[in-house]
């Protein structure tokens, strides 16, 4: 055993030491909230420690804590403007639907997108970045730009400038290489894809270098123009099939492109893997004002939880008193949408040789159901909506989620958007009938 210990003590010298690495390795693809844990670790020092073991929560208390859903007068708004769009006397309905990775490469939303077009007309995949970390994996456009860009985003701060309606920020400027910008957008006429409608780029205000995009196959460069915080710029008033477009703008905040075909419903994916939801508290009021002016959004999707779970919390008091706030700041940044909080989806852990449902779901689970009742916000449960307990595992075994037991493929993101949409449409039917009804029993 000596010998042993000796001629390990000879080889940890000699062999690199990455290969004996005590310290964790930085690993880009990993993200961490910032908000998050820093409202963890406030609530740790309020709260004593405790070791608590995780074990199952029984029937009753589950329970007790999963309402399925609300969402008649909390999103009677909402339905308003569906009713409207309905019968002629609106153009335009607008959702923003905020997530994590499970809406990552705009998976449910997409399907979403298509279920609500197909009902109400409308075309196109709404807003989209200049950049984004998922933009090779997303389905609904294909989406390229050069590896050279800045960006600031709600999980990684570039500098002090507002972010963008996303929460992603792009950059020209390259003191360095001097290598040219670009991005691509590819549309297709599939069914969960879209050409690409009327691009409109939006825009920050213009510092004191000239600021200049070139669109592939125009001779001539146009010059961005604005000192606003938001400014927009018609890059096609045609259906185009393909966009790419040269930047040289500096420190000009970009804030992405829209495609939409200006009638009928539309649905922005706005999600960030690694969110809690609560760096929605970063979004600058002013300026989503200015974005809400031109879009005019009538529903705010929440969808968040996957990244709160922890082993190490017993509660989720702490969350549900910052997404309270949260909350409360979208109704300030947007005050003509109603909101709509959907639930953690079921996840599956391992307790002893078994695969069940996380204890931590139906703790947070809670805690999500009553910051949406004190925020006066529509509440869906999506763990009601896939089956309840366990049944993440059967998602996994039909082939309908990924081995995590966490994630959703494309065929259970089909399934839960088709879910959700049912939901929605259920509450705007009776909403419709109540309004025919009351009609009916008007005086003329």
């Amino acid at each position: 055993m000596i010998l042993s210990g000796l001629l390990f003590l000879v080889f940890r010298i000699a062999l690199p030491k990455s290969v004996f690495a005590t310290e964790k390795l930085d690993n880009k693809f990993v993200v961490q909230d910032s908000l998050m844990l820093q409202a963890i670790k406030e609530d740790e020092k309020k709260t004593p420690k405790k070791i608590v073991k995780d074990i199952e929560i029984k029937p009753v208390e589950k329970q007790k804590t999963l309402p399925v859903a609300t969402t008649s007068s909390e999103l009677a708004n909402f339905y308003k403007a569906l009713y409207q769009l309905k019968n002629g006397k609106t153009k335009n309905v607008r959702i923003a639907y905020f997530g994590d990775s499970m809406n990552d490469g705009d998976l449910i939303v997409q399907d979403f997108r298509m279920f609500f077009q197909k009902e109400f007309g409308g075309k196109g995949v709404g807003f989209v970045n200049i950049y984004s970390k998922s933009q090779a994996t997303r389905g609904s456009v294909h989406h390229k730009t050069s590896h050279n860009w800045k960006y600031s985003t709600f999980l990684k701060r570039l500098n002090k400038e507002a972010l963008g309606i996303s929460g992603y920020t792009a950059y020209a400027n390259d003191t360095i290489s001097k290598s040219k910008k670009w991005v691509n957008y590819n549309g297709s006429y599939t069914p969960q894809k879209s050409m690409l409608y009327n691009p409109t780029l939006y825009y920050g205000k213009v510092d004191s270098l000239p600021a200049y995009v070139n669109i592939e196959g125009q001779t001539d460069s146009i010059q961005l123009k604005g000192k606003r915080i938001l400014n927009k710029l018609v890059l096609s008033k045609k259906t185009l099939s393909k966009l790419r477009i040269n930047f040289n703008t500096h420190n000009t905040p970009l804030y992405g492109v829209n495609f939409d075909n200006h009638k009928g419903i539309h649905i922005d994916n706005f999600s960030m893997r690694g969110n809690s939801g609560l760096p929605l508290s970063l979004l600058q009021t002013n300026l989503m004002h200015q974005f809400d002016k031109d879009f005019g959004y009538d529903l705010i999707i929440l969808q968040f939880g996957t990244n709160v779970i922890s082993n190490r919390k017993t509660n989720f008091v702490w969350y549900k008193k910052a997404m309270t706030r949260v909350v409360n700041h979208l109704k300030k940044a947007f005050p003509k949408a109603d909101i709509l909080v959907l639930s953690v989806a079921d996840k599956s852990k391992k307790y002893d040789t078994e695969m069940k449902t996380d204890s931590a779901v139906y703790k947070l689970i809670k805690q999500q159901r009553a910051y949406a009742s004190e925020t006066n916000s529509g509440y869906i449960s999506l763990y009601s909506l896939m089956g309840g307990e366990n049944s993440m595992i059967t998602w996994v075994e039909n082939g309908w989620a990924n081995k995590d037991y966490t994630h959703y493929n494309s065929k259970g993101s089909k399934k839960i958007a088709r879910l959700l949409y049912d939901k929605l449409m259920n509450g705007f039917k009776k909403f419709e009938a109540r309004r025919l009804k009351s009609k009916a029993t008007e005086v003329p």
